[in-house]
């Protein structure tokens, strides 16, 4: 141990002066979205009678079409973007910047959302990862799970290649964890209860899937 290390234990503790995050605005707008994602998807299953592509939509219905404005207000309160555009693959992100039509490697998922809905989502969540990828990569990768190296890529976009890939790829957008429906589902009851305890705890558990997922990719 260094002797500046020694010294830093030996004397009092000092107390922080509390700092504002300059990503907090980011934050807003990633619940704002987070909001409208959740309205959009309390709607396909009010709409849907049937069977939906989305697992998550089918799984839960009765808890989405038991969804009001302040328990998806709650809902949306988790600090990390629930849209996922291949935040962690360079790999598509580099064929995407190409601009290439189609799907990548000829792999086509079932479409999440309506088409002119779809293209909403995806400009809206392109347009707020862009600024803060280029501005802040640390922000970028705790709201949006992005690993570093497509925050890199994602900060250096312009808008015209933007719009380029939301016009031709938003059907590659997707709910974050759709393979993890027990996120949804303690979500949804977190959110229902008006239980703040059981709702910091999904905000916990989100945040350790993020670093998580980072860690798989050597973050």
């Amino acid at each position: 141990m260094t002797m500046e290390c020694l010294n830093a234990k030996s004397s009092a503790p000092q107390i922080l002066s509390p700092r504002k995050w300059r990503a907090l605005r980011t934050l807003e707008t990633v619940q704002h979205m987070n909001a409208h994602l959740l309205g959009v998807l309390a709607s396909l299953a009010k709409a849907d009678g049937g069977k939906h592509p989305l697992e998550i939509v089918n799984r839960y219905r009765d808890r989405w079409l038991d969804l009001d404005a302040p328990m998806i207000q709650r809902a949306a309160s988790n600090p990390v973007l629930l849209l996922n555009v291949h935040f962690q693959n360079e790999d598509w992100w580099r064929w995407a910047m190409r601009g290439r039509s189609g799907t990548w490697r000829n792999i086509r998922a079932l479409d999440a959302f309506p088409a002119k809905i779809a293209g909403e989502l995806m400009r809206a969540a392109l347009m707020l990862a862009w600024p803060t990828a280029r501005e802040d990569r640390h922000a970028s990768r705790l709201l949006f799970g992005m690993s570093s190296a497509v925050a890199q890529l994602v900060g250096a976009l312009t808008a015209p290649v933007i719009e380029s890939i939301a016009s031709r790829h938003s059907r590659e957008l997707r709910p974050r964890w759709e393979d993890l429906p027990t996120f949804w589902e303690s979500l949804l009851d977190a959110a229902q209860s008006g239980d703040d305890v059981r709702l910091r705890e999904v905000h916990l558990y989100s945040l350790q899937v993020v670093a998580s997922e980072l860690c798989l990719f050597r973050e």
